[in-house]
This record gives structure tokens, C-alpha cells and sequence, in this order.
């Protein structure tokens, strides 16, 4: 509770600087600035498919040359010496793709090929992925796929065509765990060999999102060979002893401690040939521990919290990192559950009136590290991303009398505090909201939790039997398919937290996920935000960039913007 007050009296503070302090008059959020302002627009992959300006606009082809440059200067004489990357978790510690997901790809990522690579803000290309080119039947069913030649796994053996069809063939496995098995499992249907470098990928029902599934974006398909697969005797034989074809070599490993590459020098885009010899990635759980181990130059490149920051410059070294990468957004706990003073949207647009996001924005996160988001689909390259939205009005003068008017007065509210490790500033942006709902007339209840413990009241009646928040990220890398049946559509539609469950958004959810026309798609999704945005379902708060403390022996890093999990570690240069 002190530190509920502490943050209260701070936000007290902007807003009387700001000219905010009276919550009985209206007003507006002294911040303007929308998301597209903020964001960086991708030049879209060269495409024979509709023009479209989602990330989706390559879906059905992409052709052999891309029109975004995506190369790097190559290092200057070689790989040399070694750099050290510190971050907070190595999530499950498995390096066998097949059984591990998305966010541990700075553990295991470094040392294998996805067919698809990215252009700088995480759209798919084929200018450095493994494939030369990937086509699409019209419905989306059945995917050529044209590997380039000359690749080498680290053994020496060639990359082929039976690899990949092997490695589809793996994901979609009853024991495949990985970011996309679980989608590869219910849709995959064969993989055919048609050549040394071509196969034919079918599913059972159309699959328009697989050339992104196909990028390390927000994705784990990497390509594993076959022959080691079966010579390490399966999945615990191949996590003992992996082998893939990428910039770094699997070299060392100790549980709980470091993991260790060794520079491909034979790599096949000699562009991405590592600039370090060695790649030494250590577990620093608590961030005062890795910014200790920056100013001691015990590391060199560190994944920071938002509050430690203004410490990283203050020692003399540099901020780094992707760009807005993810998207936080408070939501309303089930709000179809009719008991919940929320299921009326009266009661949620007071609320968010209530709540200055840029306040909150200016008091969590670095200057220049985030701006007020409108939408989840906060970047361009996100389907149904909308540059005409704006984060709604900052109103406590409304807000207050509609509060009044609805008999809200002293209405509890339990907002649930947890931390996820790409997002410890969770917990606070809690706190903030808690301080604008009480200005209000709101009562708000903190509850700090972890997540593991409040999910299965998600999954399982009788779920939750109190009104309540919780806070939602995504990715600026997933599709928007994934980021509506995560965060939005009804559990009897096929969604998981049921955030939201409006029949007209199942509806919109519906038609989306079977169209295959990216330009069709693209309205739909434009629909499903504009009746988020409409019906004031979800409190958006903030897009994001990833913050990494960067030390002095690094010269240059080219990461993914859009990604928490594309690091690019093979382009740091020394």
C-alpha cells in the first residue's frame, strides 16, 4: 500500500505540472501523438499477390527478391573475441526446437535456418531466409516451397528439401510442443519431396498465415536435419547434442548458467557471418544483476527493465534494442459474465476516461521507449492496424459524474498484479490505473499473483467470480488472428481467455480466419479493431520498445523491430 501511495502522489505530481490536478473538470490527455506517428511503416515484400499494406501482403507469394534491404556490412576481418549477452530467463533450457516456444529463441535461435527471414521490421522476405521462394495455392491450401542451394548444416551435410519436409513432419507430431505445433498439429496434412531444394506443403484447411509462420518473428519452425534427428535417437538424443545450419555453432552449455556458439565461418549468407567469435549468453535473473554486470564489463549486452534505464545511461552506457515491439492493454476480466458491473459499456468507457495513459507512459517508461497506443494493432505491418485511431481521451471530469451516475461509488474492482520477463513494469502500470479508478470513486483491490496461478480460472468454470483486470500483451510480430483468439473472441469460438466474447466480434473472428484474400482479410481485421476500439472492450496503454543495456565493446547490433524474440545476436559487430 506505500508504494501504491508513492506512486499516486507521483502521478499527483505530473498531473499538476501538466495542468491536470482538478479531476472535476474535463480534460484531455496532453500527449497527441497516435501510434502511427510512433511507428515505423515497412516497405512492403515485392508480390504478385492484391496490394495491401498489412502484414499480410506477401501471404500468397513471395517471390525470390525482396524490395526492403535487410544486409549488413559483413565483419571487417573475421570473426573475433567474444561477447557476452546477460538476460533474465532461459525459459524451458531445451535446444531442440520442437518442444520449446517462441520467447526462449535468444537460448537456442542462434544456431539454426528458418525458411522465411525479415526485413527490419519483422515482415517476412525471402532476402535472408533459407527459402528462395514460397507460393501459395488460391485457397491457401498448398505451399510450394523452393529452398536455396549450397546451405550446410554445421556437420558439413547439405540442406535439403527432405529436411524440411522431415522437420513440418516433426512439428506436427502428438510430442511436438513448440510456439506452432499445436496449429501444425490440427492443420498440417503432408509434406511431398518434389526435388532436391522443392517440397509441397498441404494443409487440410487454408493456412493463410504460414509464410509469417515461417520467420523466427513469432515462430519456432526452424529447420532440423534429419539424418542427426535419427542418429541422436529422437527428441532427447537431439536436445543433448543439437545441430542445425544457422550463423552460430552450438558449442557448451551449463544448466542454469550459460550457454555458448562458436562463429559459422562457412555460413551461407556471408552478410549474417558473426562479427564475435564466441557467443556466451548468461542467466542474470535479477536486473540489478545484470546492470552490475555491464558497468563491470562482465557482459556486454543486457536485457534491462523499463525503471533501470536512467541507471544504464547514467553509468556510461547505451540504450539499444527493437522498436515498439509489443503492445499492453488493461482488459476487463470476462465482461460477458452479466454480473460484472463492466458488462455494461457505459461502465467501461468510464472507466478508461478516468485513466491518463500518457501520464502513465511518461512516469514508467524511458523517454522515446514507448508511446500511448490506440490498438493492439499498433504498427503497420499488423493486420487491421488503423493510423486514424487515438488513444482514447483522458476525461476525469466525465468519467467521475458517469461513475456517480451508474451507482459505482465505492465499486471494488481486484486488479491482479503479475510480471511476465519481457514485461516487469506490469505490476506498476497497475498501481497507476489503481490510483486514477480511486480519484474516480472506484475501488480498486490489488492482488499481486503470479500468472500460473490465476490461469486456470481462465481456462475452467467457474473462472472468476469477482469483477476484475488483468493486463494483455502482443506482440507486434503475431498475426492479429492469434492476437483476437487469444485476447478477444469467445472460448466457444475457439478463444482462450475470453477477454471480450462479443457475438458480433465472434462473428467478425469468423469470416476473418477462413478468408483468404489478404485485402479482404485486411478490412475484416480492420472491423474486429474498430469494435474493440467502438465498444471500449480493452484499456490499450502502451506500445513499447525491448530495452537493452549495451556496452562499449559492441559497435553495432541490427535486431527486429516488432520482435521479442528476433535478436539477431549474428549481427552484433565488434
Amino acid at each position: 500500500m506505500r508504494r501504491y501511495l508513492a506512486l499516486l502522489s507521483s502521478l499527483l505530481f505530473i498531473f499538476a505540472a501538466c495542468g491536470d490536478g482538478e479531476t472535476d473538470t474535463p480534460s484531455t490527455s496532453t500527449t497527441t501523438a497516435t501510434t502511427q506517428a510512433a511507428a515505423t511503416t515497412a516497405p512492403a515484400t515485392t508480390s504478385t499477390a492484391p496490394e495491401a499494406t498489412t502484414e499480410e501482403s506477401a501471404a500468397t507469394t513471395a517471390p525470390p527478391t525482396s524490395t526492403t534491404s535487410t544486409t549488413l556490412d559483413p565483419p571487417a576481418t573475421g570473426p573475433t573475441g567474444t561477447v557476452t549477452v546477460a538476460i533474465p530467463t532461459f525459459g524451458n533450457e531445451l535446444l531442440d526446437p520442437t518442444r520449446s516456444s517462441n520467447p526462449d529463441l535468444p537460448y537456442w535461435g542462434n544456431s539454426f535456418d528458418f525458411l522465411m527471414g525479415m526485413d527490419e521490421n519483422g515482415n517476412p522476405t525471402t532476402e535472408n531466409g533459407a527459402a528462395r521462394a514460397v507460393e501459395s495455392s488460391p485457397d491457401a491450401k498448398v505451399w510450394t516451397i523452393e529452398l536455396r542451394e549450397g546451405m550446410t548444416f554445421h556437420d558439413g551435410v547439405e540442406v535439403t528439401a527432405e529436411d524440411v519436409a522431415f522437420s513440418f513432419e516433426l512439428y506436427a507430431s502428438e510430442g511436438s510442443a513448440c510456439t506452432s505445433c499445436g496449429k501444425m498439429q490440427n492443420n498440417f496434412d503432408s509434406a511431398v519431396v518434389t526435388g532436391d531444394y522443392s517440397l509441397e506443403v498441404t494443409f487440410k484447411e487454408p493456412n493463410a498465415l504460414f509464410l509469417r509462420d515461417l520467420t523466427r518473428v513469432n515462430d519456432t519452425l526452424a529447420i532440423i536435419p534429419k539424418h542427426h534427428w535419427e542418429a541422436m535417437g529422437g527428441a532427447d538424443g537431439f536436445n543433448e547434442n543439437p545441430l542445425g545450419s544457422g550463423p552460430y555453432v552450438f558449442s557448451d552449455r551449463a544448466i542454469g548458467e550459460f550457454v555458448e556458439f562458436n562463429a559459422n565461418t562457412e555460413y551461407w549468407n556471408p552478410d549474417r557471418i558473426p562479427g564475435f567469435e564466441t557467443l556466451r549468453i548468461v542467466l542474470a535473473p535479477e536486473a540489478t544483476s545484470r546492470l552490475a554486470l555491464l558497468e563491470r564489463g562482465d557482459a556486454d549486452l543486457a536485457l534491462m527493465d523499463p525503471f533501470t534505464a536512467p541507471d544504464v545511461l547514467a553509468a556510461g552506457l547505451e540504450i539499444a534494442g527493437p522498436k515498439r515491439v509489443q503492445t499492453l492493454s488493461m482488459a476487463f476480466g470476462m465482461p460477458w459474465k452479466t454480473e460484472f458491473f463492466y458488462h455494461n459499456q457505459a461502465a467501461r468507457e468510464a472507466l478508461i476516461k478516468a485513466v491518463d495513459v500518457a501520464a502513465i507512459v511518461s512516469a514508467i517508461y524511458p523517454e522515446g521507449t514507448a508511446v500511448p497506443a490506440a490498438s493492439f494493432a499498433a504498427v503497420p505491418s499488423q493486420e487491421g492496424h488503423d493510423p486514424s485511431l487515438t488513444p482514447y481521451a483522458y476525461d476525469p471530469g466525465a468519467a467521475a459524474q458517469e461513475i456517480q451516475d451508474l451507482g459505482l461509488v465505492g465499486q471494488e474492482i481486484t486488479m491482479y498484479q503479475y510480471a511476465f520477463g519481457a514485461t516487469p513494469e506490469f505490476p506498476r502500470i497497475q498501481e497507476a490505473v489503481a490510483a486514477f479508478w480511486t480519484i474516480a470513486g472506484l475501488s480498486p483491490q490489488l492482488r499481486p499473483t503470479d500468472f500460473a496461478t490465476i490461469r486456470p480460472n481462465f481456462l475452467e468454470a467457474p473462472y472468476f467470480t469477482e469483477p476484475f483486470t488483468h493486463l494483455w500483451f502482443v506482440t507486434a510480430g503475431t498475426t492479429t488472428e492469434n492476437a483476437l483468439r487469444i485476447g478477444v473472441i469467445s472460448k466457444d469460438v475457439g478463444g482462450f481467455y475470453a477477454a471480450f466474447g462479443d457475438p458480433a466480434l465472434d462473428d467478425i473472428y469468423g469470416q476473418y480466419r477462413s478468408e483468404v484474400d489478404p485485402a479482404k482479410r485486411a478490412d475484416l481485421a480492420g472491423s474486429a479493431v474498430s469494435l474493440i476500439y467502438d465498444t471500449f472492450a480493452v484499456l490499450p496503454i502502451a506500445t513499447t520498445d525491448m530495452i537493452w543495456g549495451k556496452g562499449p565493446r559492441i559497435a553495432s547490433w541490427s535486431p527486429t523491430n516488432g520482435s521479442i524474440a528476433a535478436v539477431n545476436f549474428e549481427t552484433l559487430r565488434p
